[in-house]
């Protein structure tokens, strides 16, 4: 995943990338992403890219370090894809992390990082003011509110209805 975007994202542009939001703490939304970015960056002397975080993503990277096997059984018999082995190996952590709210700007662009429970207690949604766009991650996906599968415990309910 993390090397289709960064294919699709060089079409456009050959400029760092200067950050990277993770929007939870899942792998295919987190701990790989900012990998080809970095080896790129190093080859050509560019400033390490920075990753930001909600603060609980640190400790949901180190349960996956920690329940390793399990979590590749789980996640290969949920989603029948076989992962690489060493997946929780590489992790990429972030540099940066926030508790509620954050505001960031990146070149001339402001975002503004809102912390949210949904799918993971460390969900963050990205809101750019000036364009109007909103990523919710997996905050928002086929169904609404994204509290749960019988694979995997339920997730915040309470708090998508309040």
């Amino acid at each position: 995943l993390a090397r289709g975007l960064y294919r699709r994202i060089r079409e456009f542009s050959g400029k760092p990338i200067r950050a990277v939001i993770y929007t939870h703490g899942h792998l295919d939304h987190a701990a790989f992403h900012a990998l080809p970015f970095e080896h790129e960056h190093v080859e050509r002397g560019y400033p390490r890219t920075q990753v930001i975080a909600h603060e609980n993503l640190p400790a949901r990277l180190d349960r996956y370090k920690a329940t390793a096997g399990y979590n590749m059984y789980i996640n290969d018999r949920q989603f029948q894809v076989k992962g690489p082995a060493d997946r929780y190996s590489r992790l990429r952590y972030p540099d940066t992390t926030f508790s509620t709210r954050m505001s960031l700007t990146v070149g001339s662009e402001d975002f503004e990082l809102i912390h949210a429970k949904g799918e993971t207690d460390d969900g963050t949604i990205i809101w750019s003011p000036r364009r109007k766009f909103l990523w919710s991650g997996d905050l928002w996906i086929w169904n609404v509110p994204n509290c749960g599968n019988p694979q995997k415990v339920q997730r915040y309910p309470m708090e998508w209805s309040a």
